[in-house]
Formats: structure tokens, C-alpha cells, sequence
């Protein structure tokens, strides 16, 4: 999963950075353990590696340096279809 910064969807061209791995569902959201020290912007557009959109950041929690996420889906994209460590 990657992700990108301020300026929202900008379309195919910008590259994202690497955002974590799945961890498990929560209800109809992911949460996701970061696998990166920076730490990502609310509501900033969620991506798989073939770059397409699954959601949006909703939640981060735990400390700077060990962080995780919850990721809102998008209405096409549902929990079960992801596997633990899934990028």
C-alpha cells in the first residue's frame, strides 16, 4: 500500500511511498501497521502497488517511530479481500 501526500488524487503520473502492511479488518475498514517513519496526513488517498485507490487514511494511532493506520475503503473494495502482510 502506498500513499500520497497533500494535493490529493492527482491522477496516474506521481509516484506514492510505501505506506505498510495489512494487519486485519476492522469492521468495513483495514488497519494497516506503517512500515514508514514518516508519519501520513489524514484523509490522504490510499493506493496498491498497480495504483489503484482503495480509501482514504481515517485514523493514526500508537507513537511516532511505531505507528499504525485505519484505512476507510473505498465503496468497491471490501476488507475480506485482503490477506495479512498484504502491501
Amino acid at each position: 500500500m502506498s500513499f500520497r501526500g497533500r494535493g490529493g488524487n492527482r491522477g496516474g503520473g506521481g509516484f506514492g511511498r510505501e505506506l505498510g502492511v495489512f494487519t486485519h479488518p476492522c469492521e468495513n475498514q483495514l488497519v494497516c501497521k506503517c512500515t514508514t517513519e514518516k508519519v501520513p496526513y489524514f484523509n490522504a488517498p490510499v493506493f496498491l502497488e498497480n495504483k489503484q485507490q482503495i480509501g482514504k487514511i481515517d485514523e493514526i494511532f500508537g507513537s511516532l517511530r511505531n505507528h499504525s493506520i485505519s484505512v476507510i475503503l473505498s465503496d468497491d473494495v471490501k476488507a475480506s479481500s485482503f490477506k495479512e502482510n498484504d502491501k
